[in-house]
């Protein structure tokens, strides 16, 4: 067993990472805090997707005298009736124009 990292060449391509490990350690907070501020982020891939997701989720469209959400207007596209399907496609595209 070799008693010094610096002089074992089986550590020679691990030393900078070892080096950024230690080096920015004190730096981090704790997991959850980490992973907290990564969700409330209001930049990035994540923040815009939340956006969409929270807005979509707050629409609210009227097919055939009924104030349905997204998600039921979308169900109609698959109804039997045909009036059905067609008065909720033109619903759901007036309200995603």
């Amino acid at each position: 067993m070799k008693g010094n990292c610096r002089s074992d060449t089986g550590f020679a391509r691990y030393r900078p990472w070892l080096r950024d490990l230690r080096v920015f350690r004190p730096h981090q907070l704790p997991d959850e805090m980490e992973e907290l501020l990564h969700d409330k982020s209001v930049t990035g891939q994540s923040a815009w997707s939340r956006l969409f997701d929270e807005t979509v989720a707050g629409m609210r469209i009227s097919v055939a005298n009924e104030t349905l959400t997204v998600n039921a207007a979308l169900e109609k596209l698959s109804a039997p009736d045909r009036s059905t399907r067609q008065a909720a496609g033109e619903a759901i595209g007036a309200a995603f124009q």
